[in-house]
């Protein structure tokens, strides 16, 4: 459950903040798919300021930035090739990738019984 947030809170901060609202923003994907329980803190923090800078940028956040068109760097992306996108279409993909992972949060809640 750990490790699925830090990846959360990682890969919202690259694709809401860095593709959507154009910041500068790093990624390294290696670190994000671990995590260990003296981490717990940490990690809800990090998550917790990442959905604060959400909110905050999507204040600022003009309707012609979601229009840009842009090629992510592919430190920012993922794995797979980056393709074109708009600063929309990266918010858009971030909310089903969130998705995705809720559901293996969800299944592995049932799995263990709590």
């Amino acid at each position: 459950m750990l490790a699925i947030a830090r990846h959360a809170t990682a890969v919202t901060r690259a694709y809401v903040l860095g593709m959507g609202c154009g910041l500068e923003v790093s990624r390294d994907r290696s670190t994000e798919f671990s995590a260990e329980a003296s981490e717990a803190e940490t990690i809800v923090a990090e998550l917790e300021a990442m959905i604060e800078s959400v909110g905050r940028e999507f204040e600022r956040l003009l309707p012609a930035r979601l229009a840009a068109r842009f090629t992510p760097a592919q430190s920012l992306y993922g794995t797979g090739k980056p393709r074109e996108m708009s600063a929309r279409e990266a918010i858009v993909e971030n909310i089903r990738h969130l998705g995705v992972h809720l559901g293996e949060m969800r299944l592995a809640k049932s799995i263990l019984g709590v």
